[in-house]
């Protein structure tokens, strides 16, 4: 009988010593959670402000890029202007920022993309044929997966004209009120209320959210 709750105790004895040590991981667990949520919310304010930030820098720079005008100043002025707004287009989509309406106002000035084996990056900004391409999905860059032809990878935003009217490019993202010009000459109007969209047919393909632009409408 003896033995029998000296058993007994032994077992009480390592089951409290169990939910001790379940307690503490517990208590342990909680802080890192909160700890780590801590760490989340400050990166999420710091990025928040960075974005932020190059958004002022990238709209005062098209702005003054707007303000110069031909002819008003020297090649290099311009020049310094294009790299400095590539460069803060490339770091607002890398830091996660809307920027598909800013991309294209630098073509020109993105680094050129080349079939060297290596790997195209997520949301990098390269040019290829005159066009700017984001990658939307990391790609090894091989002579047969061109930006044109990786159509799931890469995104184009294609230069908009004088006028401000986009020509046709498959896969381009387009957004309420945007302009662009069809394969078929006609030119056609966004008429998205919000976000934007991976245009893949032709706008007059896609009339659930591309018009015909009337004059004066």
């Amino acid at each position: 009988m003896k033995g029998f709750f000296e058993k007994m105790q032994e077992a009480q004895r390592k089951t409290e010593e169990q939910q001790a040590r379940f307690s503490t991981e517990m208590d342990t667990l909680r802080k890192e959670r909160q700890a780590a949520d801590a760490v989340m919310s400050l990166a999420i304010g710091a990025a928040g402000q960075k974005t932020e930030a190059l958004s002022a820098k990238t709209e005062s720079l098209i702005a003054g890029m707007a303000e110069l005008g031909e002819g008003q100043v020297r090649a290099e002025q311009v020049e310094a202007l294009g790299k400095a707004g590539a460069a803060a287009m490339q770091l607002a989509a890398s830091a996660g920022a809307e920027v598909a309406r800013s991309i294209a106002a630098f073509t020109g000035h993105y680094p050129a993309w080349i079939a060297d084996g290596g790997t195209e990056g997520l949301n990098h900004i390269a040019e290829y044929n005159g066009t700017a391409y984001i990658c939307i999905n990391p790609i090894q860059r091989l002579a047969h997966w061109t930006p044109d032809a990786a159509t799931n990878n890469y995104c184009p935003y294609p230069s908009a004209d004088r006028d401000g009217v986009y020509p046709y490019v498959s896969g381009m993202l387009v957004w309420g009120g945007m302009k662009v010009r069809g394969g078929d000459g006609e030119i056609y109007r966004c008429t998205l209320t919000e976000g934007t969209y991976k245009l893949v047919n032709e706008p007059k393909d896609a009339a659930s959210i591309f018009e015909i632009d009337l004059p004066f409408s």
